[in-house]
């Protein structure tokens, strides 16, 4: 017996198929970005952009070391995401984490778009406890609960930064996928425990802030974030790579950005990378591969200096579907679009700059985050 969930189900692969066959007929448009020195972030790439497209995804997050008063050490994750996916537009989703010793404190928030507010000409979004507000030159996180609560400023030493226009642009279209990025801050603060103590904190952390008209498996194949964060010695690298594919000619783009105290030391596009060891899923359908030791070699958009990284992967944290807990019906709907996986590693690295200044960074702590749609 055919059922409704079947027939359902029957009527979307057909759609589907018919879609790329469709397209297929026609040369694919441009999806270009990551090639010009990028820009300041201003207020108003930071507040919601709240478009209507059917896969319209924005985020914020932050993370930083944090210690009270007696050097005791923590850590505080902020996020807040908003999205269209699914029923219902910009649905809104706060968590976090933050912990000081033995006490931690927790939030996971989910609001439909009639129980949160923003501003629309400052950032400033308040959703029930949650509240993100401030601009480029400081931000302002608030968690408040029945038993605790928080208030801890995040104020940038390296000036945020975005790449040309924000990110990637799609021609024959208006649409975009948009980045900024919070390479340092110092944050200071006080938390009210559930135990009524009052705890001051300080520490040091990173963010970073996207958009996209576009669903990731619209226009992208797989995407890779590199990312080396030493609070201590106040040095930063973030690293990203994105093969561009989908609905768009395919191709990779890049960009690294070096931090050292309050500067931007390192800034490139479209680097070399050449692989070592690679590993391959062999448990998934796919068999999505990336790379797990490899070399980076890129020039300085501005003055030539020569970047070169080398990093070996070691521990593995996570592989997971992020889909799947879906109910059966709604996976399966999804999968005839994207599969996706997310793996994330701890590395060893050893960057060096050569040219006008010389910079070094080594260590084992740096985070490899890959994320394959298709």
């Amino acid at each position: 017996m055919i059922t409704k969930t079947h027939k359902i189900l029957n009527l979307l692969l057909i759609t589907y198929l018919s879609i790329g066959i469709t397209t297929s007929l026609y040369a694919k448009p441009n999806a270009n970005g990551f090639q010009e020195m990028g820009e300041l972030v201003q207020v108003k790439n930071l507040i919601p952009h709240l478009v209507s497209n059917e896969n319209y995804v924005e985020k914020y997050t932050f993370d930083a070391n944090l210690t009270d008063s007696n050097g005791t050490g923590g850590r505080l994750y902020f996020s807040i995401s908003i999205n269209n996916i699914g029923a219902g537009d910009h649905k809104l989703h706060a968590k976090g984490t933050l912990s000081i010793g033995e006490e931690t404190f927790k939030w996971n928030s989910k609001k439909s778009s009639d129980q949160w507010q923003s501003d629309k000409k400052s950032l400033n979004i308040k959703a029930g406890g949650v509240t993100l507000s401030g601009g480029a030159e400081q931000l302002l996180f608030k968690v408040k609960s029945r038993k605790q609560e928080f208030e801890i400023k995040f104020t940038p030493q390296v000036q945020p930064w975005r790449p040309k226009n924000g990110g990637v642009t799609f021609s024959k279209s208006n649409h975009k996928a948009e980045f900024a990025l919070f390479p340092m801050a110092e944050l200071e603060g006080t938390w009210l425990t559930s135990e009524g103590q009052t705890i001051s904190v300080k520490g040091r952390g990173w963010g970073r802030h996207s958009w996209s008209h576009l669903g990731p498996h619209e226009w992208s194949k797989w995407s890779q974030l590199i990312r080396i964060f030493d609070a201590e010695k106040q040095q930063s690298t973030f690293i990203r790579r994105i093969h561009v594919a989908g609905n768009y000619k395919p191709k990779v783009i890049s960009y690294v950005i070096v931090t050292s105290g309050k500067e931007k030391i390192f800034e490139g596009y479209d680097f070399v990378l050449n692989e070592e060891a690679t590993f391959t899923d062999k448990k998934h359908s796919n068999h999505y591969a990336f790379p797990t030791r490899f070399t980076i070699q890129a020039k300085d958009q501005t003055n030539g200096a020569e970047l070169t990284l080398k990093l070996n992967t070691k521990k593995r944290l996570y592989r997971r579907n992020p889909i799947a807990k879906l109910s059966w019906v709604k996976r399966k709907i999804v999968e005839m679009v994207t599969k996706p996986m997310e793996y994330a590693y701890y590395f060893d690295y050893n960057l060096a700059i050569k040219g006008s200044k010389p910079f070094s960074m080594t260590g084992e702590q740096g985070r490899y985050e890959v994320f394959h749609l298709n």
